[in-house]
C-alpha cells in the first residue's frame, strides 16, 4: 500500500518533532559545556541541521504537491509556504533566516559561530514547534 500524501508528510513531522524533543533535552547546557565537550556541540549542530533539512523537505513536499512552480533557493521553499497560505507569511518570512544557517552549517562548517548555534538552540526551538503546528492544520484541512 502506498502512504497518502499526508501520511508522508506526518512522517517527516514527526521525525522533525522526535529531533526538537532531543534538543530540547540540550537546552540545560551552558555555552561553555558546549565548547568544551565537542561531541555535546556535535549533537546539537546535527539537531539543529536536521531539523532545518526536515523543514525543507517537508515544504518540498508540499509545493511538489501542489504542482507550484520549483523554488530557486532554499529560503524560497519556506516563503513559497508563506505565500500560498500554508504559513502565515510573517512566519515564514522569520523563518527562512533557518535556510541561509542551513548553508552555513553544510557549506561554512568550519567556520560556524558556536554562540549562534547555542542561540538557536536556546530561543528558536519554538519556531520549530510552531511551523509543525501550522504544517498540521494545513493537513487536516487538504488531505
Amino acid at each position: 500500500m502506498t502512504p497518502t500524501q499526508g501520511e508522508i508528510i506526518y512522517d517527516r513531522l514527526r521525525e522533525l518533532e522526535a529531533n526538537i524533543k532531543i534538543l530540547e533535552g540540550l537546552q540545560q547546557h551552558t555555552l561553555a559545556e558546549l565548547e568544551k565537550n565537542p561531541v555535546l556541540y556535535w549533537a546539537v549542530e546535527r539537531g539543529l541541521h536536521v531539523s532545518i533539512e526536515s523543514i525543507l523537505d517537508i515544504g518540498n513536499f508540499i509545493i511538489s504537491s501542489l504542482k507550484l512552480e520549483k523554488p530557486d533557493s532554499y529560503r524560497e521553499i519556506i516563503l513559497t509556504l508563506g505565500k500560498e497560505g500554508i504559513l502565515p507569511e510573517d512566519f515564514a518570512v522569520n523563518i527562512s533566516t533557518m535556510a541561509g544557517f542551513r548553508n552555513i552549517l553544510v557549506h561554512d562548517y568550519i567556520k560556524v559561530d558556536k554562540k549562534l548555534v547555542y542561540d538557536i538552540l536556546q530561543n528558536k526551538l519554538t519556531d520549530f514547534k510552531q511551523f509543525t503546528k501550522y504544517i498540521k492544520t494545513y493537513i487536516e484541512g487538504r488531505w
